[in-house]
């Protein structure tokens, strides 16, 4: 049995405060069958986590307000179990290790092809279909 790339009946978030980045997530998942809720700012997040249950999070981590890493320590706080994918640019060498410390299911650096974004989804929450 193959995997098609299919990932059927999850819900995504994506938090990025570049729309285009967004945008272009959005549509990668979308083709992968993936429902998306997308949101512009850590806060904005915050408040979807509170009404919806994500089954993967994409997180970018340098936004204004409040940060992803902040963003995420709050996500994390409400839903222990909640599987972020960190997808961000790293200024700060010391990032990551921070990131595995919080317990992130998975970091990718922008930019990362469709491929590796949806093989790390693969990963992160299973469920792609079989043929």
């Amino acid at each position: 049995m193959a995997f098609t790339g299919k990932i059927i009946g999850k819900l995504a978030l994506v938090v990025d405060d570049q729309k285009s980045v967004r945008q272009v997530l959005s549509r990668i998942l979308k083709n992968s069958k993936l429902e998306v809720v997308e949101a512009a700012s850590g806060m904005e997040a915050v408040l979807a986590i509170s009404n919806h249950a994500f089954d993967i999070i994409f997180m970018d981590l340098n936004m204004p307000e409040i940060s992803g890493e902040d963003s995420m320590k709050t996500i994390i706080d409400m839903h222990p179990n909640a599987k972020i994918i960190v997808y961000s640019a790293f200024e700060d060498p010391s990032a990551k290790e921070r990131l595995e410390q919080l317990g992130v299911a998975a970091i990718l650096e922008k930019p990362a092809s469709s491929f590796d974004i949806i093989e790390t989804v693969k990963r992160v929450i299973g469920g792609a279909e079989k043929t």
